[in-house]
């Protein structure tokens, strides 16, 4: 259970950075893990037994990439695409952590829309404090918030989906 974790953390700590500094999430990073992921993700599922759980990751991968790509679409300067790419693969982490027998849709969607909640949240607070720091109003890295509330999210998956 660990490997896929580790992979999901180590690709949010390298999006944050980059974002941080660059003010984008390059796909070098984003596609490579999900590469990574959907096979680890796949092959956990199996090995205990849980195989339901892969569908509990594409219930949570695609509604969370749909809910940040509606704003790009609307406003591609107020989300970047790196954000929505990256929600692609917080959203199969959140929805396979989110499956349970008992709640095999709601459980992983309720999961991502707590990731969701806590990343714009977070997000609200990172803009107003690089406002305030920068002294200019504009575009923030909304990368790192989203990966933050995801990380939370994923450390309290176990008392959440139930």
């Amino acid at each position: 259970l660990l490997v896929p974790l580790v992979v999901l953390g180590a690709a949010l700590v390298a999006v944050s950075v980059i974002d941080l500094q660059l003010l984008r999430i390059p796909d070098r990073v984003t596609f490579p893990a999900l590469a990574l992921a959907v096979p680890l993700v796949v092959a956990v599922s199996l090995r205990y037994d849980t195989p339901a759980a892969i569908r509990g990751a594409a219930v949570g991968a695609v509604p969370y990439f749909v809910v940040l790509l509606v704003p790009h679409l609307i406003y591609p300067r107020g989300m970047g695409f790196g954000d929505v790419k990256l929600a692609l693969l917080m959203g199969l982490y959140l929805g396979w952590l989110g499956w349970t027998p008992t709640y095999p849709i709601v459980g992983p969607i309720r999961l991502v829309l707590y990731g969701l909640m806590l990343g714009c949240t977070l997000g609200v607070v990172f803009g107003l404090l690089h406002a305030l720091v920068t002294k200019r109003r504009g575009e923030f890295p909304f990368g790192p918030a989203l990966a933050l509330g995801c990380l939370v999210i994923v450390l309290f998956a176990g008392e959440l989906a139930v």
